[in-house]
């Protein structure tokens, strides 16, 4: 028997506008390989990443964009699905239109109704392939684009994401303003640097990816400074 122990990071994150408690763990086995698990309101979404050159979970995650993640996060659901109640308005319509070009007639056209209900949903009936199917739409009827409507799960799923990023750019920016502070202590500048000057102040190098050292050497280059020996 093997057993393997790694540190979990959890997040709760609370007090947003229509959303529900998001819980996020994070797991960063080695550099660049880790995995996420987001929790919220009794549904769970969960992705593991081999080769994030080197990033952490949190910092890959904030990187990559809203498509990418849910497609990780939820397999392939897509962001938009068949209007259904437009669908059949449509199909309805081409019911009527048959029957005005004689395509079909009266009692066609009753027993084409009578299809139609017998289905939940307008893809449902599209995929069957019926001889009705086909009569309406030609021999082409597979490529027939419903009318569509944003898929609600999927915009839900990106509101949780773009939560999650929120809370992981400032959690992220606060431990990139602890490693702020030991370097300048450790150059002799000033201790508590980003509470003296303002952590805001430093956002922006934040932003822009650099790393501590980087925004210091870049912040000092103003100043008529030069570090300890």
């Amino acid at each position: 028997m093997k057993i393997t122990e790694s540190k979990v990071r959890k997040l709760l994150i609370e007090e947003v506008e229509r959303l529900d408690p998001v819980t996020v763990y994070l797991e960063d086995f080695e550099p660049g390989q880790g995995k996420i698990t987001i929790e919220c309101f009794g549904q769970s979404w969960s992705s593991y990443w081999g080769a994030m050159r080197g990033h952490t979970v949190a910092q890959f995650f904030c990187s990559c964009d809203e498509s990418y993640l849910s497609n990780c996060l939820a397999g392939n659901l897509p962001s938009n699905t068949t209007d259904d109640e437009k669908a059949w308005e449509f199909i309805k319509w081409e019911i009527d239109k048959a029957k005005q070009n004689d395509q079909l007639d009266y009692r066609g056209s009753i027993l084409a109704m009578n299809e139609i209900e017998r289905f939940e949903s307008a893809d449902e009936w599209m995929q069957s392939g019926s001889e009705l199917v086909q009569r309406l739409f030609g021999p082409d009827w597979r490529f027939t684009c419903l009318p569509m409507k944003a898929n609600q799960d999927y915009v839900y799923l990106c509101r949780v994401i773009d939560t999650v990023k929120s809370a992981l750019k400032e959690t992220n920016f606060k431990q990139w303003l602890t490693e702020l502070d030991e370097y300048s202590k450790s150059i002799g500048w000033l201790d508590n640097l980003s509470e003296q000057t303002g952590a805001d102040s430093w956002r922006d190098y934040f932003n822009q990816g650099m790393s501590p050292e980087e925004a210091v050497s870049e912040d000092l280059s103003y100043a008529d400074w030069e570090p300890t020996t």
